[in-house]
C-alpha cells in the first residue's frame, strides 16, 4: 500500500469502525468473484492499532491492523457506520467470540448461495437449507454481524449467517472512507 494511504488510513481509524480487505490472493479473488464484489474480507478495528477478525486458519483472533496495511498485497478501506452506537459495547461483545473457530462450512455454503444466485438459479437456495450461527465458529461477515447486533445494528434485512462482506460494504448504513 502507497505510503500516504497507509498514513491517512491511520490518522483516520478509530474504534468502532470496520476495516475492508481487498487481497489479490486465490482464496480473496474467489470470494470477490462469487460475491460480485470489490473486497473479500471484513475486520473491526478496537483501538490502539489493533483489529479482530474471524479467518480461515486462525478463526477470531486481534492482530496489529498493520499486518493489511502493510501487506502489499492486500488494499483496505475504512467504513463508518451511520448510526449512532456504543462502540465499547460492540468491542466487549467482541472479545466474547475471542478464540471462536472459523465456520468454514457455512462459508462454503454462502458461496453456494452465491454461485446458485450468479447462474440465475435461485428456486435452488432453499435446497441448500437455512444457515444459523454456529457455536463452533463464524466467518468474517457473519462475526461482524453477531458483534452488531449487540447494539440492534443489522445491515441489512437478511438473517446474519447469510452476510458476506460485500453485503456489509455494500450496506446503506455503512460510510465506506476510500483514501
Amino acid at each position: 500500500m502507497e505510503k500516504s494511504k497507509r498514513e491517512n488510513i491511520v490518522k483516520t481509524v478509530t474504534h468502532g469502525d470496520l476495516i475492508f480487505i481487498k487481497s489479490s490472493g486465490w482464496i480473496g479473488k474467489i470470494i470477490r468473484w462469487v460475491t460480485s464484489s470489490n473486497i473479500n474480507h471484513i475486520a473491526f478495528y478496537i483501538g490502539n492499532g489493533l483489529i479482530i477478525e474471524s479467518t480461515l486458519g486462525h478463526g477470531v483472533r486481534i492482530l496489529p491492523l498493520d499486518v493489511y496495511l502493510d501487506d502489499p498485497e492486500s488494499d483496505v478501506s475504512i467504513g463508518k457506520v451511520k448510526e449512532a452506537f456504543d462502540a465499547w459495547t460492540v468491542i466487549l461483545h467482541a472479545y466474547t467470540f475471542y478464540g471462536q473457530k472459523y465456520d468454514l462450512f457455512g462459508q462454503i455454503g454462502i458461496l453456494l448461495r452465491y454461485l446458485v444466485k450468479k447462474a440465475h438459479l435461485g428456486w435452488l437456495i432453499t435446497f441448500f437449507g437455512k444457515n444459523r450461527i454456529n457455536q463452533s465458529g463464524v466467518w468474517c461477515s457473519e462475526f461482524i454481524g453477531a458483534i452488531f447486533r449487540s447494539v440492534n445494528i443489522t445491515f441489512n434485512d437478511m438473517d446474519i449467517t447469510y452476510y458476506s462482506p460485500s453485503d456489509i460494504y455494500n450496506s446503506e448504513k455503512i460510510e465506506i472512507i476510500n483514501l
